[in-house]
C-alpha cells in the first residue's frame, strides 16, 4: 500500500468513526439543510398513449454541505473521496407521480458519492423513470404533449431540509434523440405542495414538452384517409346505372373500417377528448349510407329497356322450346305487350 492510499485510508476511517448517517449533518438543529437539485435527461424510451405513462432515463444532480465530513486539504493531501451511498446521510427523495409500487429513490438508487474536503457532497444517481403523463390527442398525429417528473420529500419538512433548483431548465447535454418525439421545451423548478406556518413541503419538478414526429402516421393513416375521402366524393360522379358505384362505395367503406381499427388501436380509450382524425373519419363514414342508399333507390328508376324474351331466357333454358308453338302474330303481340321500359323520374320525392 503506497503513501497516498494509506493517507486516504486513515482519512476515511477517521471521518466515519463516529459518523451517523441517520442524523442530519447540521451542527445547529434549528437550521435547515439546503439541497441543490437538477435533472439531467438521458433519453426517452416510450410515451405510451393508451396507458398514459412516460418511460425515460435520466440523472438527478444532488449536492449539499455535510458539516461532519470536512478536513484540511493541505494536511491530508486529499482533495476528495469516493464512498458508498450507504455510508453518508442522504436527502429524502420520492418520485411523486411514479406508476410503480416503489417510488422511494433514496433506497432504490445505489450510486457512489463524492465528498469534497470542504464538506460539499455530490450525488448523481441515474434511473429509469416510469411516470404518469396525461396525453391530449386532439391534434394527433400533429400533437404536442407535456409530461412532468415530480420529486418530493414525504416526511422531511422545510424547517429541516429545503430543495433549491440549480437551473431553470432540464439539462440535455447527454440526451439521445428519440425516433418518435422531439423536445420543444424544458423547465424545472421548486414549488410548494403543503404551505404551513412552520416548515411546509416543497416539490421539485422537471417539465418536458414533446412534439410528435408525424411522418410515420402521415404515411400510414393521414394520407390513406385523405385518399379514401377523395374516392368517397368521386362516387357522386359515377352514373347511377353503373354497378361499379355501389362496389366502390363498399370498398371505400371497408377501407374506412380498417383505418378506424388502426386509429382505435393506437389511441387510448378516453372519453374526455376525441382526436380530430377520429371525428373526421366518423363524419365521412356516415356519408356512405347517404351515397349508397339513395343510389340504390334511384338506380331502380333509371331508364333501362328489358325484353321479355331475354328475361325469360335468362331464367328458363327451355324458352325456345315453348316459343316455337306460337305463331308469328302471337310473337309480335307478346313483344308489343310485354316489352317495357322503366324510365327514371327526375323528381321522386
Amino acid at each position: 500500500m503506497n503513501k497516498l492510499e494509506s493517507v486516504e485510508y486513515r482519512l476515511v476511517k477517521r471521518l466515519f468513526k463516529d459518523y451517523n448517517k441517520d442524523v442530519r449533518p447540521k451542527k445547529d438543529p434549528t437550521k435547515a439543510i439546503y439541497v441543490d437539485i437538477a435533472f439531467y435527461l438521458g433519453k426517452i424510451d416510450q410515451l405510451n398513449e393508451k396507458e398514459q405513462y412516460l418511460m425515460s432515463y435520466g440523472w438527478l444532480g444532488l449536492s449539499w454541505f455535510d458539516e461532519f465530513l470536512k478536513w484540511n486539504k493541505t494536511e491530508e493531501k486529499v482533495d476528495y473521496i469516493i464512498v458508498p451511498y450507504d455510508k453518508v446521510w442522504l436527502p429524502e427523495l420520492c418520485l411523486k407521480n411514479s406508476i410503480t409500487e416503489s417510488n422511494d429513490l433514496t433506497v432504490k438508487l445505489k450510486y457512489k458519492i463524492k465528498v469534497q474536503h470542504n464538506g460539499n457532497v455530490v450525488y448523481v444517481p441515474g434511473a429509469n423513470f416510469l411516470t404518469s403523463c396525461k396525453v391530449q390527442l386532439t391534434y394527433f398525429p400533429f400533437d404536442v404533449q407535456v409530461c412532468h417528473l415530480e420529486f418530493v420529500k414525504w416526511m422531511t419538512f422545510n424547517d429541516q431540509m429545503e430543495y433549491r433548483n440549480s437551473t431553470t431548465d432540464v439539462n440535455l447535454q447527454l440526451f439521445v434523440q428519440n425516433h418518435e418525439w422531439t423536445i420543444l421545451e424544458t423547465k424545472s423548478g421548486v414549488k410548494p405542495v403543503i404551505v404551513a406556518n412552520k416548515g411546509g413541503l416543497d416539490l421539485f419538478y422537471a417539465t418536458i414538452v414533446l412534439k410528435r414526429k408525424p411522418l410515420y402516421y402521415t404515411m400510414t393513416l393521414t394520407f390513406p384517409l385523405c385518399l379514401t375521402t377523395i374516392l368517397t366524393f368521386y362516387m357522386f360522379l359515377l352514373p347511377c346505372e353503373s354497378g361499379e358505384k355501389v362496389s366502390l362505395g363498399i370498398s371505400v367503406l371497408l377501407s374506412y373500417s380498417v383505418l378506424l381499427l388502426l386509429i382505435s388501436d393506437i389511441l387510448p380509450r378516453n372519453s374526455e377528448t376525441a382526436p380530430l382524425l377520429s371525428k373526421f373519419s366518423c363524419i365521412i363514414l356516415n356519408k356512405h349510407p347517404s351515397v349508397i342508399t339513395p343510389e340504390n333507390f334511384y338506380s331502380d328508376n333509371c331508364s333501362h329497356e328489358y325484353d321479355i324474351y331475354g328475361v325469360l331466357s335468362s331464367y328458363n333454358g327451355n324458352y325456345h322450346k315453348y316459343s316455337s308453338s306460337f305463331t308469328g302474330e302471337a310473337n309480335a303481340f307478346m313483344v308489343k305487350n310485354f316489352s317495357f321500359r322503366l324510365r327514371g323520374q327526375s323528381s321522386v320525392l
